[in-house]
């Protein structure tokens, strides 16, 4: 059971591969260390911190559309200053 689990691991990391044209020794680390080789594939590849970033952003939009704008009026309070008040009008106007 756990064969099919690291063959469909392998089998998208080597699309992620092909997709994105990454460096060549990825293959032999991911075909030749199955497990390892896609853990460390993974981690240093397809996950990237700005994308889980931007995806957080996305959903607490969906979930909560006025927290930027909230957010905004609360860093205008605590510092009015002309950039602040630039920002804040922006998202209004958008």
């Amino acid at each position: 059971m756990y064969w099919y689990l690291i063959i469909a691991l392998q089998a998208y990391c080597l699309y992620h591969f092909y997709k994105h044209r990454t460096n060549y020794y990825w293959v032999f680390l991911i075909l030749f260390f199955p497990l390892i080789g896609c853990i460390i594939y993974i981690i240093l590849k397809v996950y990237n911190r700005q994308d889980a970033e931007k995806i957080s952003n996305e959903i607490t939009h969906i979930i909560n559309p006025t927290k930027k704008i909230t957010d905004l009026e609360k860093r205008l309070q605590f510092s009015e200053s002309y950039q602040n008040r630039i920002n804040l009008a922006g998202p209004i106007w958008k």
